[in-house]
């Protein structure tokens, strides 16, 4: 990809894998400002996709919304790969705790706790506000998040979206995969944009 002159930045988030601290959206969020505004410095302004999968999706939205309504600037294009609607709904519907949900208490202590501990990570409300292309990305068959966070997300930012400007869906490339992209590609014969 080099040879391209494309570039890809993988983090490992505080407290995960080699990375040290404690986990928190905040600080999530703290590092990757930090490191957007390291690679704008070194790259002579090029552009810059942010790339977020499942839990990096709200991480992404996250520091596309700082951006936009601290410093005035609209990320360049987000990716959003098998994302959530919020860390609260994605923990309440993930099969892992399926079994959970039955007992008394779950949302207190696994729900609630989330909250506590400063994760929430709202993609829902984070895309209401965002001007970047965002192109959403999720499996019907994704064991880990439910497509229906997919969906809903792509409704979501279709509605807010429409506000401002056109919004054109793409039919899935192969079964399985749905794609929406914002803002509008031009329209194929025959397509009638209700997917």
């Amino acid at each position: 990809m080099s040879d391209s002159d494309f570039h890809v930045l993988a983090v490992d988030y505080r407290g995960y894998a080699d990375s040290t601290g404690q986990p928190s959206e905040t600080g999530f969020t703290t590092d990757i400002l930090y490191l957007y505004h390291w690679v704008k410095a070194r790259s002579r302004n090029s552009t810059v996709i942010f790339w977020g999968h499942s839990l990096g999706t709200g991480i992404s939205t996250n520091v596309a919304r700082v951006l936009k309504e601290k410093e005035g600037v609209i990320v360049d294009a987000i990716v959003l790969e098998a994302p959530y609607t919020s860390i609260r709904d994605a923990a309440a519907t993930i099969p892992v705790t399926k079994i959970y949900r039955q007992f008394p208490g779950f949302e207190y202590l696994i729900l609630d706790t989330m909250e506590r501990a400063d994760m929430r990570f709202c993609n829902d409300r984070n895309v209401q506000v965002l001007s970047s292309p965002i192109l959403i990305l999720h499996s019907e068959d994704d064991g880990m998040i439910p497509i229906s966070h997919g969906k809903k997300l792509s409704e979501i930012a279709i509605a807010s979206q429409k506000k401002s400007r056109p919004v054109h869906c793409l039919p899935s490339a192969s079964k399985g995969l749905t794609l929406t992209t914002f803002p509008p590609k031009p329209r194929t014969a025959g397509h009638t944009g209700s997917e």
